[in-house]
């Protein structure tokens, strides 16, 4: 018999549409407002393929320690998730890249360096690839995995819009040839339209998240607004935060 893939959001509303309409494969879109709980649902994402195959985390305004914290207010947990916070691992590398040139700045170059023709390059001139360290994760798997990137905002501040959606549908093609399944966050109000136009068309499905007011209170609010093949499945959910994560209801 074959194995029921997991949810993706483990939010019944969402997953009752999402599940029977997406590919074996799929690559989804989450976009939102500031502070209308992106974050949260990405997290809450992984935790619903908890215990179904690999399940990669990559964090990029959060630490590691950050993100676990929060998983485990939720009574989540997070030993099965591979947890990356890539935004750190970037600006080590950069701190020590840029420690690097200024000691051979201030020292001058020796003599066997100038002789193989070390380059005095600027501070930041081949900055580390973040594109090649989530393929390389990401190209051996012959699995079902679950992938999280939360956010895109990273890559696209550190290459091109094309390198990114490349990427996008480089991971893609690897979550539709194993099984898999990658949701990745995206702030449309810091990145430029065409680039986020791109990117819908490559998603399976886009989920826009904002905050409601409701007299002194806000809610968050789901929109389910692009299912491929599948218009007649747009939808609006009203969310709510319980002590379980995020709920939604028609």
């Amino acid at each position: 018999m074959k194995e029921r893939p997991p949810p993706v959001f483990g939010i019944p509303e969402l997953d009752a549409v999402l599940g029977p309409a997406l590919p074996a494969g799929w690559l989804g879109l989450l976009t939102g407002s500031p502070g209308s709980g992106t974050h949260l649902l990405a997290k809450q994402a992984a935790h619903a393929a908890a215990g179904s195959g690999p399940v990669l985390y990559y964090a990029t305004h959060e630490s590691a320690a950050e993100v676990t914290r929060v998983f485990e207010s939720f009574g989540w947990d997070p030993l099965p998730i591979t947890i990356a916070d890539l935004g750190r691992e970037l600006h080590q590398e950069q701190l020590d890249r840029d420690i690097a040139v200024g000691r051979a700045r201030a020292r001058g170059l020796a003599l066997a360096e100038a002789a193989l023709g070390a380059p005095a390059v600027p501070s930041g001139a081949y900055p580390p690839s973040l594109a090649g360290r989530l393929l390389t994760d990401v190209a051996p798997r012959d699995a079902p995995f679950r992938l999280v990137l939360d956010s895109l905002d990273l890559l696209l501040e550190r290459g091109s819009a094309e390198e990114t959606t490349r990427v996008a549908r480089q991971i893609r093609h690897q979550a539709l040839a194993v099984g898999g399944g990658a949701l990745l966050v995206l702030h449309p109000a810091v990145t430029e339209p065409r680039t986020v136009a791109l990117l819908e068309v490559i998603a399976d499905f886009v989920v826009h998240l904002d905050l409601v007011e409701d007299g002194t209170q806000f809610y968050p609010s789901f929109l389910l607004r692009k299912v491929r093949n599948h218009p007649e499945c747009a939808r609006r959910f009203r969310g709510s935060v319980t002590g379980r994560g995020m709920e939604a209801q028609f």
